[in-house]
């Protein structure tokens, strides 16, 4: 893997005359020239979703509070709804059967087969990123190997397995940033979790990730960032708090990058239990008050820091907030949600999903307001593009609205995502008219289309929308997703219930950019418009 090389032009830095701030729909600079934000986001640093950063899996077993024999077959009931994909077994007779229940009345069958057929999985169990060359690698059906039961993942509440005296259910796959901490603490004590953390941090992101970012003409990053890395559990500022993001102001002031500090992880979750919140299958911010709370809490001490910051852009207020709680059933969304005609690409929806984002942004901007912060606000959209009325509704002035756009239906078809594409433009260009406000592209992915990328980011162009695409970095092995501009990661995993403390720190020094591949189709596209 060569680095390419990167030179600085001069030695200026930003200043208090680059501060940026929102004028007639533009964003403008101290000097009054208008400002257009080009990026890519930093996903996996400061904020891991498990499957995409290289940290780490593991097997861990899903907790049962009753289980018990009937008629047919063994009954297991958990304390919430949970995933399953392995089942440890004995007695086993000569066939099994597997269903599954949210509400302990609808079931379904989700695996049969003989004991006696037993195969060997076809993928390296030690490596957490959910794509392979053509293959979901979550995805192998079903089968029996070494006494568990392989199945592909499901949710259940209940399960009843026939076949088997007793049985212990478990999931493996990637771990999620909540969980993650918890283990390490557990393992090693909290201070020197904080320090195998840091290894992590120090090795994923340098001064040359981000100078090779501003060789090729971008000028902003987005940086997602986990609720615990400026708050302990117990709600007080972490000792190393700013250590990272203190790094990064500097760099970034020094290269004349942006940075958007993007709240991407709330405590409790708040993307519908979706590991991008970094708590999987938890979605509590909406009803937790002292969540909320804490969340404020940190745009404060945020704002105290780096209130006259002028690396700073602006700030993302929730990542893809939607207060919907997880439910695990789709059935029926299509009749229960009604979707914009023109591209069916967002939900409409109900007043009694929106009232709670709307509120929880209101709380976040007053915040701000009282600090006296005039950082830009920049506020997400995500599945709805009516989630929010323009700003004067509100009273809010210096705000920009985000949408992320990813293509709808089969990613294999160019014709298919080039019309995802297509009407998010159309659609992005009847709201912005509707909001008159900046907008910013805050993630999307054209999958391997190049001249659908071309084509997309040429109608940013001509919009004048601000965009940073996701992501810098991801495990990926499949280079013709453009997920990142990096791919590939080479390393190797940790395994967060069998590794040592110094197994950990020495897999976590192998994750530096020099262990993943340069996406260079990625790169040359991306270069073409920065």
């Amino acid at each position: 893997m060569l680095w390419t090389r990167c030179f600085l032009e001069d030695e200026e830095m930003f200043t208090e005359k680059d501060y940026l701030r929102v004028e007639g729909g533009s964003l403008v600079n101290g000097r009054g020239e208008k400002i257009v934000l080009k990026g890519t986001n930093l996903g996996g640093w400061l904020h891991r979703e498990g499957w995409m950063d290289g940290c780490g899996a593991c097997l861990l077993t899903v907790p049962v509070v009753s289980r018990r024999r009937t008629e047919e077959g063994l009954l297991l009931s958990f304390p919430k709804i949970s995933r399953c994909n392995r089942f440890a077994f004995s007695g086993p007779g000569q066939a099994y059967q597997i269903w599954s229940s949210l509400d302990g009345e609808r079931w379904e069958l989700r695996a049969k087969g003989s004991f006696s057929e037993e195969k060997r999985s076809q993928r390296d169990h030690g490596r957490p990123a959910p794509y392979a060359p053509g293959v979901n690698v979550y995805d192998e059906g079903v089968f029996v190997q070494d006494g568990v039961i392989h199945t592909n993942e499901f949710p259940a509440k209940f399960v009843r397995i026939a076949g088997v005296e007793d049985a212990e259910p478990m999931r493996y796959g990637d771990v999620d940033d909540f969980q993650a901490r918890r283990m390490l603490e557990a393992r090693f004590g909290k201070e020197r979790a904080e320090e195998l953390l840091a290894v992590y941090q120090a090795c994923y992101l340098t001064r040359r990730d981000l100078a090779y970012i501003k060789s090729l003409g971008a000028n902003l990053v987005r940086t997602p960032v986990y609720w615990q890395e400026v708050l302990s559990p117990d709600g007080s500022v972490k000792e190393n708090a700013w250590e990272n993001l203190d790094w990064l102001v500097e760099q970034c002031r020094e290269l004349e990058i942006y940075i958007m500090l993007d709240y991407h992880g709330a405590p409790g979750g708040n993307t519908m239990g979706s590991i991008t919140a970094g708590q999987l299958d938890s979605n509590e911010l909406w009803l937790n008050d002292r969540y909320q709370e804490m969340s404020c809490a940190i745009w404060r001490e945020i704002s105290r820091r780096y209130g006259k910051e002028p690396a700073i852009a602006a700030y993302d207020l929730l990542n893809e907030p939607c207060a919907v709680q997880p439910s695990f059933d789709d059935s029926g969304m299509e009749e229960k949600a009604e979707k914009i005609p023109s591209a069916t690409l967002y939900f409409h929806l109900p007043d009694s999903v929106r009232k709670p984002v709307r509120k929880l942004y209101q709380k976040f901007y007053q915040t701000l307001e009282e600090a006296g912060d005039q950082h830009i606000r920049c506020m997400q959209l995500f599945a709805d593009l009516e989630l929010l009325q323009p700003p004067a509704a509100y009273g809010w002035e210096n705000v920009m609205y985000q949408v992320h756009c990813y293509p709808l239906g089969d990613f294999r078809n160019r014709e298919a995502v080039a019309r995802s594409m297509r009407d998010y433009a159309a659609e992005i260009r009847k709201y912005r008219k509707l909001w008159q406000v900046p907008v910013f592209a805050g993630e999307f992915c054209c999958w391997e289309f190049e001249e659908v990328w071309e084509q997309w980011l040429g109608a940013l162009e001509e919009l004048g929308i601000h965009w940073a695409n996701w992501s810098y970095k991801i495990t990926d092995p499949v280079r013709k997703d453009n997920w990142s501009l990096w791919y590939a990661f080479d390393g190797v995993y940790v395994d967060y219930q069998k590794d040592s403390e110094a197994e950990i720190r020495k897999k976590w020094s192998g994750c530096g950019t020099e262990h993943y591949q340069k996406n260079e189709v990625l790169e040359g596209m991306l270069r073409a418009f920065f």
